[in-house]
């Protein structure tokens, strides 16, 4: 390279480098501009977390446990059996509570069907002693006219014979037929006594009738109480065995085969995969600036070339602060103003993403 050329060269040099630092320093300020643009427009929040309802299962009852068919990471149905604790006892107790019931319902329909037959028999008997004694009355009756009218006929003979107006044969004849009504008359009345009486004896059998069914009435609420007992010994049994309360995974267990548990004891954490959301604590100035239905750009650490947007759909009704186990309640008069944080929740739009519980996550929300 000649002289003049290098001159040349080192003559242009400054220049160029000097727009090339006053370009620079433009593009660094509209970047930082539209950074603080952005900055005061939004509001971010960094520190934001997948969550979900993490059940933590437990055991109704006591045992020993026998069985575990589930991994941790499984994924289960619901109703899935997750463990099984040993049931032979409480099987046991279920089996011989049903027989007891079985027992009881065929006294039951035992004594049924005797009551049934003592009311057809009683009915039966009732009705048949009820006509015979509606025909024992009405033959009474009838020799009770024919009484009357040979007692009259008699009277009238009497005093004819006193006359002389009648003979003593005929008067004879009207006194034999009176004596013959009365007779017939007296033993039409026993008749309508007897059958009086036997259907007063029919009567007594309706009280049977009424023990059989007091007796029925006191078997049912046995037949009731020992039911009762055998759904609560079904019920204790399928305590022995924890099912999945939906679909979804299983995350930890803490027991092994082998080992006893007690009523309430942690036995196994559990949580719905299709039930995520976003819980993030906003600072309470930025709390105003937020509405239910409000839109947020997410972006999962997980899976940052994979934006989501979420909605705002609960706003804490308390600061975080108030949930802590040791509050401080600053007895000295000392005073260090903080600003508070509140709990808000954003749903989580339908995605392919694998989200698990308690990943991070940043959150983009336009003021």
């Amino acid at each position: 390279m000649s002289e003049a050329s290098s001159a040349a060269e080192t003559g242009r040099s400054p220049a160029h480098r000097n727009r090339l630092a006053l370009t620079l320093a433009a593009v660094s300020i509209l970047a930082l501009g539209a950074w603080l643009a952005d900055r005061l427009t939004h509001i971010y929040v960094t520190d934001a977390r997948i969550s979900a309802t993490m059940v933590a299962l437990s055991a109704r009852v006591p045992g020993w446990v026998r069985e575990v068919p589930v991994e941790e990471g499984a994924e289960v149905t619901e109703g899935a059996a997750l463990l099984q604790l040993d049931d032979e006892m409480a099987a046991l107790i279920h089996a011989g509570l049903l027989q007891k019931v079985e027992a009881l319902e065929a006294e039951h329909e035992s004594l049924s069907r005797q009551r049934t037959m003592a009311e057809r028999q009683t009915a039966s008997r009732h009705a048949g002693q009820a006509a015979e004694l509606r025909a024992a009355e009405a033959k009474a009756q009838a020799y009770a006219h024919d009484l009357e009218q040979a007692e009259a006929a008699y009277h009238r003979g009497e005093q004819l014979l006193a006359k002389g107006s009648l003979s003593p044969q005929a008067f004879e004849q009207l006194e034999s037929r009176y004596l013959q009504a009365r007779d017939q008359h007296a033993a039409a009345e026993a008749a309508v006594g007897a059958e009086s009486s036997a259907l007063e004896e029919e009567s007594a059998g309706r009280d049977r009738v009424a023990i059989l069914q007091a007796e029925l009435e006191a078997l049912e609420g046995r037949l009731a109480e020992a039911r009762l007992e055998a759904a609560q010994a079904a019920v204790r049994l399928r305590d022995h065995q924890l099912h999945a309360p939906s679909s979804g995974i299983v995350d930890e267990i803490f027991v092994d085969p082998g080992e006893y548990v007690a009523p309430g004891q942690r036995l196994a954490m559990f949580h719905d995969p299709k039930k995520l959301w976003i819980s993030a604590n906003i600072k309470e100035t930025d709390v105003a600036k937020l509405a239910l239905g409000k839109k947020a750009e997410v972006l999962v650490d997980a899976f940052p070339n994979a934006p989501l947007e979420a909605t705002l759909s609960r706003i804490g009704s308390a600061a975080t602060s108030q949930f802590a186990l040791l509050p401080n309640p600053n007895p000295s008069g000392n005073f260090t103003k903080i600003t508070q944080r509140i709990e808000v929740r954003f749903e989580l739009p339908e995605t392919s993403l694998a989200l698990k519980p308690g990943m991070m996550v940043e959150l983009k929300i336009a003021e």
